[in-house]
């Protein structure tokens, strides 16, 4: 059974309404509870790394990430990357450098609309990466 790795940084998948619109506030756990598991060929856990705005995202936090996936490397065949679209190319860019030499599926996602919300895309858009098959 393959082990994932769930790492939220924040975005509007993890939004939720305020007095002053759209934040963050959907932590790591809850958000998987969101998904239904497809399959029983891996099992995930959730690590909460920052839960901001990706307008807020500085290159320190790309650090922050790509330790994050170091130091959980070995423990685990792949990692899922939650992160708010406005920035995600960015981290995307940036990652694909630090992590370069990675063997290991890392998928960054996002959505248009919280998970929280009715007509969410976050959903169907947090269960793709499970559906792809993990390779050792």
């Amino acid at each position: 059974m393959k082990k994932l790795l769930m790492l939220t940084t924040g975005g509007t998948i993890a939004s939720v309404e305020g007095e002053n619109g759209l934040a963050p506030g959907v932590k790591a756990d809850e958000l998987l509870s969101y998904v239904s598991k497809l399959d029983n060929d891996y099992t995930m856990e959730t690590q909460s790394l920052m839960n901001i705005d990706s307008t807020n995202m500085q290159p320190e936090y790309w650090v922050e990430i790509a330790e994050a996936v170091k130091e959980n490397y070995d423990a685990y065949d792949g990692f899922v990357i939650t992160h708010g679209t406005d920035t995600m190319a960015y981290t995307s860019a940036a990652l694909s450098y630090m992590l370069q030499h990675a063997k290991k599926p890392i998928v960054i996602t996002g959505s248009q609309i919280p998970i929280t919300f009715q007509k969410t895309d976050a959903k169907k858009i947090l269960q793709m990466p499970f559906a792809l098959p993990v390779k050792a």
